[in-house]
Formats: structure tokens, sequence, C-alpha cells
């Protein structure tokens, strides 16, 4: 039996809703290429529902630049890659 659970749908939503802006947020290939992942895009996926910036934004973008690079570093792009290939 599936079970689907309103988080997960939410998720999921956002999801398909950044693939369609061409905004691979789950790829570690995406995070550390600084020239296809702006800080602009990150801006748009980490927005608020108000005016006020997400904390700490580029301290969280620099770890997120830094995991890509550690990801892609040891291999494991491929594996984001493919989970999104598949879905």
């Amino acid at each position: 039996m599936k079970v689907e659970l309103p988080v997960c749908d939410g998720v999921s939503q956002q999801l398909k809703a950044y693939e369609a802006l061409d905004i691979p947020i789950t790829s570690s290939d995406f995070w550390q290429d600084e020239n296809e992942c702006t800080t602009e895009k990150f801006r748009h996926v980490f927005r608020s529902a108000t005016d006020e910036e997400i904390p700490l934004f580029d301290e969280r973008v620099s770890c997120l630049r830094e995991a890509g690079k550690v990801l892609y570093e040891v291999g494991l792009h491929f594996i984001t890659s493919e989970w999104m290939r598949l879905r």
C-alpha cells in the first residue's frame, strides 16, 4: 500500500516546479557550478514568504557549494544525476 504524506507531496510538487524552471536543486553537480547555479537561483529557491532573507544565506550557499564539490570529487554526483533521471 502506498501512503503519501502531505509534506512529501508538497516537496515533490516543489521539486517538479524547480525542474520546470531548469533548477536541478537536488544535483550536487548543480550546486558546485557557480555559472549555472547562481546566487540569484539560490535566492529564488530559498526565498521567504516575507521580504526577509533566509538567515545566514551566504554561509548556507557556501556550504552547499562545498558539499557539491566534495560529492563530485568522491563520485556521488552520479547518484543524484541518476536519481533525477529515474524520477
